[in-house]
């Protein structure tokens, strides 16, 4: 599973997903659509993927983070989660 999966209950991982390039800076920012378990503390959520996030791009393009931002579009249970995900793969299953 895609870190960009857990973020968004989409088929395309990449939805949900807007950066922002600026070439000349070397920079970019980051908005990422996101559904939350609920009873977890979304401040601690948004550093550790703001943590993870500047980490990956900047060794991947020597580029610096100067944004994330985080929408939470949903808060789940852990059990609702799991039932999206289960009728995520049977609705991909029918369709292959």
């Amino acid at each position: 599973m895609e870190f960009a999966d857990r973020l968004t209950e989409s088929d395309r991982p990449q939805s949900g997903v807007d950066i922002e390039l600026d070439d000349q800076q070397k920079t970019v920012a980051i908005e990422l659509d996101a559904i939350l378990e609920y009873g977890k503390r979304a401040e601690e959520i948004l550093t550790k993927v703001t943590s993870k996030i500047t980490s990956a791009v900047t060794t991947m393009t020597g580029y610096r983070v100067t944004e994330v931002k985080l929408r939470v579009k949903d808060m789940l249970t852990k059990d609702e989660w799991q039932q999206r995900q289960q009728s995520s793969r049977s609705k991909k299953k029918k369709d292959d």
